[in-house]
């Protein structure tokens, strides 16, 4: 899971980063890559998915980041991870339509009315 997560990443990115990444996104990673622990395609449910692709958002440590409830936002706990990860040195858009995100504390909210 750690080579899935590390896809793209520069190779100077400690391979701690990535397993506390993986771990702030609620991946349990049980060993090194060539352990037995790989989990492959078939094998990840949808919810795993996306905190997979989570992860691989935060390691990278881009200016922005944009999430979509599609991967994120239903599920409350990773979402409120992910934000308490980002806000500190990333700008964090959020497109939402599910009530995940209601509550929460943003800086700025916009509603588009899409009808």
């Amino acid at each position: 899971m750690v080579d899935n997560i590390a896809l793209g990443v520069p190779s100077a990115t400690p391979q701690e980063e990535i397993i506390a990444t993986a771990s702030l996104c609620g991946l349990a990673v049980d060993g090194p890559p060539d352990s037995g622990q790989r989990l492959e395609p078939p094998q990840i449910s949808a919810m795993q998915a996306a905190r997979i692709r989570a992860a691989r958002a935060l390691v990278r440590s881009a200016a922005v980041l944009l999430i979509d409830d599609i991967d994120v936002c239903k599920d409350r706990d990773l979402l409120a991870a992910v934000l308490a990860h980002a806000r500190a040195a990333q700008t964090t858009v959020i497109v939402s339509c599910e009530a995940a995100t209601a509550g929460m504390e943003f800086d700025d909210t916009w509603l588009l009315d899409c009808e």
